[in-house]
Formats: structure tokens, C-alpha cells, sequence
């Protein structure tokens, strides 16, 4: 899966994830992704936010405990 703990490591050395107690929040528009697909796996409890999502990834987020913030969904409550 892409979200390992090398990987996520990986991301917060690069500005794009910081940890948040036991949780890792990770801004996939910093590290140049627009959508999130599930085709990995993962078992960190992680927050993502990010443009779009497949409902694949967030039933995978979620099973881990952890949460997706959709820019786009965001964008549109406030417009």
C-alpha cells in the first residue's frame, strides 16, 4: 500500500503530512495528488485531505479509524 510508515514518514520530512497524537494528517494536494484511490491498503489512522476520493479509499480510511476532508465538498458548503 502507499500509505506505510516509511511513506507517510517520507511525506511529513516533506511538508506534505504532520502527526497529530496518533494520527497522521496528510495534505495529498502538497504532495501534488488530486484524487485518492483505494487500490492500497493501510493501517494507520490516518486524516486526509484531498480534492477527490473513490469510495473504495474512503471505506479503507475509515476502517483504519481514521477520515478524508474533501476540498471539493468543502469549496461547495461554503460557496
Amino acid at each position: 500500500g502507499f500509505f506505510t510508515k516509511d511513506a507517510v514518514a517520507r511525506l511529513v520530512q516533506e511538508g506534505s503530512a504532520t502527526k497529530d497524537k496518533d494520527m497522521y494528517v496528510i495534505d495529498l494536494g502538497k504532495a501534488g495528488y488530486g484524487k485518492l484511490l483505494g487500490t492500497g491498503t493501510t493501517s494507520l489512522k490516518l486524516k486526509i485531505i484531498v480534492d477527490s476520493y473513490s469510495a473504495q479509499a474512503q471505506q479503507k480510511i475509515t476502517a483504519a479509524g481514521g477520515s478524508i476532508i474533501s476540498l471539493a465538498v468543502a469549496e461547495t458548503a461554503t460557496s
